[in-house]
């Protein structure tokens, strides 16, 4: 099982490592290049079609998972190779692209079709990677244990990808962008090969005109996926804002801006290092109750950020070790409860298509829009607050604790037999 696992687990490290950069790093390199409003609007723009497109990219490979076993795996691991060579191929484009317009004194226009161009294909083959990835676990997992064991590897190599890359993110230097690329290409690689000959079970249908189709419509109506995407939209959102804040808050209210990076691997050392305890909590109390705790766990550790003022490095890094070791049951729980529910959705609708890939569509949809949200919330209202320090702590702080308290409020109402 631990092979399997870690097998499985692999893929998402190179797409950790492609993540922090595709975010952080390409505003600030094309900024270099064209004005930084063109640059935004350019990445607003493929990142909305990427969210768009995820339940689109769900539903087409729910219709395609439609085989043996033996052929479902070729093709999964067929269509994992396509499109991790594409978001490669794209990414090093949009990395190394500033480089070579300095030194041969292009015109703008060719930078702007190469983010927009490069960006967009990224993009997609990102999502179209996850999608069939994260749609080969709810295929593994049988039971609540495995659900828990698949979640918890996958996010371990997660964190282990973003700690990689976040030394070389600024990618200023030949050498860092040597090491960022060769970190991506080798770990693609190396998952590539681990996934090939992995099973991938299989759900043949047999067609007929009576066969019932699962959308949007089926998902909001049944109850616990509909309160699990509210809970989790909740959640994510309240993560998503101090995940927005965090350098500001280092810089305006700790005055300690140089430290931000040792924060930064401290909070994601400790999610890795609490992985296994949530594991065995799981086992024993259920995905639930763990979710409930992580996320009271992290309410009581940004509340102590209110009293922070500059100069509190200990204090910060404190926040930093419990709000890690918060991540891996506030991540990886609602992941497995999702895994859990599809299947039941599944057993419910036995002459339906697969909905797997569907309904993932729509939970990267859900999580990509958190980020938007969370940004289009945060900055404004401090902005409107007259960014002060004390303004800054109130965002940073006190409003995810009240979104963190709403969703544990509706996950609590939402459990039950037949529930969550």
């Amino acid at each position: 099982m631990n092979a399997l696992l870690w097998r499985y687990a692999s893929l998402r490290l190179p797409l950790a490592i492609l993540e922090l950069p595709l975010y952080v790093l390409l505003p600030k390199l094309y900024s270099e290049l064209l004005p930084i409003g063109f640059v935004g609007l350019m990445l607003l723009a493929a990142r909305a079609l990427d969210a768009l497109a995820d339940p689109w990219l769900g539903r087409r490979w729910d219709v395609q998972s439609v085989l043996s076993a033996q052929a479902l795996s070729k093709r999964a691991w067929y269509s994992l190779s396509m499109a991790s060579t594409v978001f490669v191929l794209g990414f090093l484009c949009l990395l190394w692209w500033p480089m070579f317009a300095k030194a041969w004194a292009l015109e703008g226009l060719w930078s702007g079709l190469v983010l927009g161009i490069a960006s967009i294909l990224t993009y997609l083959a990102y999502s179209q990677c996850s999608i069939v990835y994260q749609s080969w676990g709810s295929a593994l997992a049988k039971s609540d244990q495995e659900r828990s064991r698949f979640a918890l590897s996958r996010e371990a190599a997660g964190l282990l990808g973003v700690m990689l890359v976040s030394v070389f993110v600024q990618a200023q230097s030949l050498g860092e962008k040597i090491a960022m690329s060769g970190l991506l290409v080798g770990f693609t690689l190396l998952a590539l090969w681990l996934f090939r000959g992995l099973s991938y079970p299989s759900r043949c249908v047999v067609q007929s005109p009576q066969v019932q189709i699962f959308n949007l419509r089926s998902l909001w109506h049944f109850v616990p996926m509909r309160q699990l995407f509210i809970c989790f939209m909740l959640s994510a959102i309240a993560a998503a804002i101090p995940a927005t804040l965090v350098l500001f808050f280092v810089e305006r209210v700790l005055d300690m801006p140089q430290a931000a990076p040792w924060f930064l691997l401290i909070y994601f050392l400790s999610a890795a290092l609490g992985l296994p305890l949530w594991s065995r909590l799981s086992d024993r109390y259920g995905h639930s109750a763990c979710w409930l705790a992580a996320m009271s766990i992290a309410i009581g550790a940004f509340l102590a950020c209110l009293g922070l003022g500059a100069g509190d490095a200990w204090a910060y890094g404190l926040v930093c070790i419990v709000t890690g070791l918060a991540l891996g049951g506030d991540v990886a729980m609602p992941w497995a409860m999702l895994l859990r529910l599809i299947e039941e959705q599944q057993k419910q609708l036995p002459e339906a298509m697969p909905i797997a890939g569907q309904c993932i569509g729509y939970w990267t949809l859900v999580g990509k829009l958190n980020l938007a949200l969370a940004a289009g919330i945060a900055l404004p209202l401090w902005q409107w607050l007259g960014e002060g320090t004390q303004a800054l702590s109130l965002i940073y702080a006190a409003l995810p604790c009240a979104l963190k308290a709403l969703s544990m409020i509706w996950l609590i109402r939402s459990r039950g037999p037949g529930a969550l």
